[in-house]
Protein backbone atom coordinates (compact mmCIF):
# COMPACT_ATOMS: atom_id res chain seq x y z
CA UNK A 1 0.00 0.00 0.00
CA UNK A 2 1.36 3.42 -0.96
CA UNK A 3 1.75 5.85 1.90
CA UNK A 4 -0.40 9.02 1.72
CA UNK A 5 2.59 11.29 2.39
CA UNK A 6 4.32 9.87 -0.67
CA UNK A 7 1.25 10.67 -2.83
CA UNK A 8 1.20 14.24 -1.49
CA UNK A 9 4.84 14.67 -2.47
CA UNK A 10 4.23 13.37 -6.00
CA UNK A 11 1.24 15.71 -6.38
CA UNK A 12 3.38 18.65 -5.23
CA UNK A 13 6.06 17.78 -7.80
CA UNK A 14 3.47 17.60 -10.60
CA UNK A 15 1.96 20.97 -9.66
CA UNK A 16 5.38 22.64 -9.55
CA UNK A 17 6.37 21.11 -12.88
CA UNK A 18 3.27 22.58 -14.54
CA UNK A 19 4.28 26.05 -13.26
CA UNK A 20 7.78 25.68 -14.64
CA UNK A 21 8.93 27.57 -17.74
CA UNK A 22 11.24 24.79 -18.92
CA UNK A 23 11.99 21.21 -18.03
CA UNK A 24 15.04 18.93 -18.30
CA UNK A 25 15.05 15.22 -17.52
CA UNK A 26 17.70 12.53 -17.47
CA UNK A 27 19.22 9.51 -15.82
CA UNK A 28 21.43 9.55 -12.72
CA UNK A 29 23.53 7.01 -10.86
CA UNK A 30 26.31 6.81 -8.35
CA UNK A 31 27.55 5.75 -4.93
CA UNK A 32 26.24 6.32 -1.38
CA UNK A 33 28.58 6.28 1.61
CA UNK A 34 26.22 5.64 4.53
CA UNK A 35 26.76 6.39 8.22
CA UNK A 36 24.81 6.44 11.46
CA UNK A 37 25.30 6.50 15.22
CA UNK A 38 24.04 4.73 18.32
CA UNK A 39 23.59 5.56 21.98
CA UNK A 40 24.15 1.96 23.08
CA UNK A 41 27.32 1.51 25.18
CA UNK A 42 30.16 -0.61 23.72
CA UNK A 43 28.51 -0.54 20.28
CA UNK A 44 29.87 1.12 17.15
CA UNK A 45 28.38 1.77 13.72
CA UNK A 46 30.44 1.15 10.60
CA UNK A 47 29.47 2.67 7.28
CA UNK A 48 28.39 0.81 4.16
CA UNK A 49 28.85 1.90 0.55
CA UNK A 50 25.82 1.30 -1.65
CA UNK A 51 24.59 2.67 -4.95
CA UNK A 52 21.71 4.64 -6.40
CA UNK A 53 20.20 4.82 -9.90
CA UNK A 54 17.14 6.55 -11.31
CA UNK A 55 15.72 9.55 -13.11
CA UNK A 56 16.20 13.21 -12.30
CA UNK A 57 14.38 16.30 -13.51
CA UNK A 58 14.73 20.04 -13.34
CA UNK A 59 11.71 22.35 -13.61
CA UNK A 60 12.98 25.85 -14.40
CA UNK A 61 11.32 28.60 -12.38
CA UNK A 62 13.57 31.45 -13.61
CA UNK A 63 16.97 31.85 -15.28
CA UNK A 64 18.76 30.90 -12.05
CA UNK A 65 16.26 28.90 -10.00
CA UNK A 66 14.67 25.51 -10.60
CA UNK A 67 12.98 22.67 -8.75
CA UNK A 68 15.21 19.57 -8.77
CA UNK A 69 13.45 16.26 -8.21
CA UNK A 70 13.40 12.68 -9.36
CA UNK A 71 12.96 9.06 -8.35
CA UNK A 72 15.90 6.91 -7.27
CA UNK A 73 16.40 3.31 -6.27
CA UNK A 74 18.98 3.49 -3.46
CA UNK A 75 20.79 0.78 -1.55
CA UNK A 76 21.70 1.82 1.98
CA UNK A 77 23.04 0.05 5.03
CA UNK A 78 25.30 -0.09 8.06
CA UNK A 79 27.17 -2.61 10.19
CA UNK A 80 26.49 -2.54 13.95
CA UNK A 81 29.44 -3.94 15.93
CA UNK A 82 28.97 -4.95 19.57
CA UNK A 83 31.72 -7.07 21.12
CA UNK A 84 32.32 -10.03 18.81
CA UNK A 85 28.93 -9.68 17.13
CA UNK A 86 28.45 -7.82 13.82
CA UNK A 87 24.96 -7.08 12.54
CA UNK A 88 24.72 -6.17 8.85
CA UNK A 89 21.60 -4.12 8.06
CA UNK A 90 20.79 -3.50 4.38
CA UNK A 91 17.84 -1.41 3.22
CA UNK A 92 16.58 -0.50 -0.25
CA UNK A 93 14.50 2.62 -0.84
CA UNK A 94 12.56 4.40 -3.55
CA UNK A 95 13.76 7.94 -2.89
CA UNK A 96 12.35 11.27 -4.01
CA UNK A 97 14.51 14.35 -3.56
CA UNK A 98 12.57 17.62 -3.68
CA UNK A 99 15.03 20.51 -3.76
CA UNK A 100 15.40 24.08 -4.95
CA UNK A 101 18.47 24.62 -7.12
CA UNK A 102 20.31 27.89 -7.68
CA UNK A 103 22.50 27.99 -10.81
CA UNK A 104 25.43 30.33 -10.14
CA UNK A 105 26.35 30.06 -13.83
CA UNK A 106 25.83 27.55 -16.67
CA UNK A 107 28.17 25.02 -15.03
CA UNK A 108 27.69 25.24 -11.24
CA UNK A 109 24.53 24.87 -9.18
CA UNK A 110 23.75 24.58 -5.47
CA UNK A 111 20.67 22.81 -4.14
CA UNK A 112 18.93 22.03 -0.88
CA UNK A 113 15.64 20.66 0.35
CA UNK A 114 13.93 17.45 1.40
CA UNK A 115 14.96 13.88 0.64
CA UNK A 116 12.19 11.36 1.21
CA UNK A 117 12.27 7.60 0.82
CA UNK A 118 9.87 4.67 0.95
CA UNK A 119 11.47 1.42 2.11
CA UNK A 120 11.23 -1.30 -0.55
CA UNK A 121 13.10 -4.05 1.29
CA UNK A 122 15.35 -4.74 4.24
CA UNK A 123 17.63 -7.56 5.30
CA UNK A 124 19.68 -8.31 8.36
CA UNK A 125 22.32 -10.83 9.39
CA UNK A 126 24.24 -11.35 12.62
CA UNK A 127 27.65 -12.97 12.03
CA UNK A 128 26.29 -14.41 8.77
CA UNK A 129 23.00 -15.75 10.22
CA UNK A 130 19.77 -14.18 8.94
CA UNK A 131 17.79 -12.03 11.37
CA UNK A 132 14.99 -9.42 11.39
CA UNK A 133 15.43 -5.68 11.88
CA UNK A 134 13.59 -4.36 14.94
CA UNK A 135 10.75 -2.06 13.81
CA UNK A 136 12.37 -0.71 10.62
CA UNK A 137 10.92 2.62 9.52
CA UNK A 138 8.96 2.40 6.25
CA UNK A 139 9.52 6.10 5.48
CA UNK A 140 12.94 7.77 5.46
CA UNK A 141 12.98 11.54 5.94
CA UNK A 142 16.06 13.67 5.40
CA UNK A 143 17.42 17.06 4.49
CA UNK A 144 19.81 17.37 1.54
CA UNK A 145 22.46 19.92 0.55
CA UNK A 146 24.53 19.56 -2.58
CA UNK A 147 26.33 20.95 -5.58
CA UNK A 148 25.97 20.20 -9.28
CA UNK A 149 28.66 20.54 -11.91
CA UNK A 150 27.84 20.43 -15.64
CA UNK A 151 30.88 19.52 -17.72
CA UNK A 152 28.97 19.93 -20.98
CA UNK A 153 25.29 20.96 -21.18
CA UNK A 154 23.90 17.39 -20.91
CA UNK A 155 26.53 15.62 -18.79
CA UNK A 156 27.57 16.38 -15.24
CA UNK A 157 28.03 15.27 -11.68
CA UNK A 158 26.65 15.99 -8.26
CA UNK A 159 27.91 15.69 -4.73
CA UNK A 160 25.36 15.86 -1.92
CA UNK A 161 24.93 15.11 1.76
CA UNK A 162 21.64 13.64 2.97
CA UNK A 163 21.16 14.06 6.71
CA UNK A 164 18.57 11.59 7.98
CA UNK A 165 16.18 12.87 10.62
CA UNK A 166 14.24 9.76 11.64
CA UNK A 167 15.54 6.53 13.21
CA UNK A 168 16.21 3.55 10.97
CA UNK A 169 15.32 0.88 13.53
CA UNK A 170 14.52 0.76 17.23
CA UNK A 171 16.21 0.81 19.64
CA UNK A 172 19.86 0.99 18.56
CA UNK A 173 20.25 2.78 15.22
CA UNK A 174 19.84 6.54 14.91
CA UNK A 175 19.16 8.41 11.66
CA UNK A 176 20.97 7.14 8.56
CA UNK A 177 22.92 9.80 6.66
CA UNK A 178 24.68 9.52 3.30
CA UNK A 179 27.30 11.23 1.19
CA UNK A 180 26.19 10.75 -2.42
CA UNK A 181 28.40 11.03 -5.53
CA UNK A 182 26.44 10.99 -8.78
CA UNK A 183 26.85 11.30 -12.52
CA UNK A 184 23.94 12.31 -14.77
CA UNK A 185 23.01 12.52 -18.44
CA UNK A 186 20.15 14.81 -19.52
CA UNK A 187 18.03 14.05 -22.59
Amino acid sequence: MINHRFLYILTFILVISKAATGYEMGIVGGLNSNSSSTSVAATTIEGFTGFHVGVIGFAELSNQFSIRSGALYAQRGIDVVSGTSTTEARLSYLEVPVTVMYMANESIGLFGGAHLGVKISDSCSVNGVSCNLTNPESISIGAVLGAQFRFIPNIGGEVSYVMGVNKVSDPTVEALSSLMLSAFYLF
